[in-house]
């Protein structure tokens, strides 16, 4: 399952990459990480946890409007009676709208986004079982980036609703990093 994931992921990735070099955008690459905000029936069964985060994102020429694809890996711990985790990981193919003019110092943005996460629940302790499920997944959020030239750091937090079979895995996270590139 890990390889197809990341093999979807490389695909568009790459997709994005050859697109932009046709279309003279300029790519960003980014790293984050931060912390995970279980919400819903989700909050009822695990204490908030950590991701980690990768992106790309294209610069489309005289838009407000960037297209990004992300993936992220993170890990929450379920709530005392139980012992066990549930890890994340997946991927999303966001807009992105940047709000304003442009400024040196801060420029907030929206992201919506489509994508694919598998969910992993494990509990350990008197009888160990785990369960795996990927399905479709959708997200919004509002962020801020802020820097000069090749280094820009953002802040962002989304909404992210992954639509398991038995009910809707829902979490927030809140996500600090830096992109690297041409802007």
């Amino acid at each position: 399952m890990k390889r197809m994931l990341l093999g979807v992921l490389a695909l568009g990735l790459g997709s994005l990459v050859g697109f932009s070099n046709l279309q003279s955008q300029s790519a960003r690459f980014g790293v984050g990480g931060g912390v995970t905000v279980p919400i819903g029936d989700y909050k009822d069964l695990d204490k908030s946890g950590w991701h980690g985060l990768g992106m790309i994102l294209i610069e489309l020429p005289l838009s407000p409007v960037a297209i990004r694809a992300d993936g992220m890996f993170g890990q929450t711990t379920h709530k005392q009676p139980f012992t066990g985790k549930t890890k994340l990981g997946g991927g999303t193919a966001n807009a992105v709208m940047r709000l304003g003019p442009p400024t040196p110092v801060a420029r907030p943005y929206v992201v919506v986004g489509v994508g694919f996460y598998n969910v992993k629940t494990e509990f350990t302790g008197v009888g160990t079982s785990s369960s795996s499920e990927s399905k479709f997944a959708w997200g919004v959020g509002l962020g801020v980036t802020f820097g000069l030239a090749m280094v820009h750091g953002f802040v962002e937090a989304r909404f992210l609703s992954v639509q398991r079979s038995v009910s809707a895995l829902n979490f927030i996270p809140i996500t600090a990093g830096l992109t690297f590139g041409a802007k």
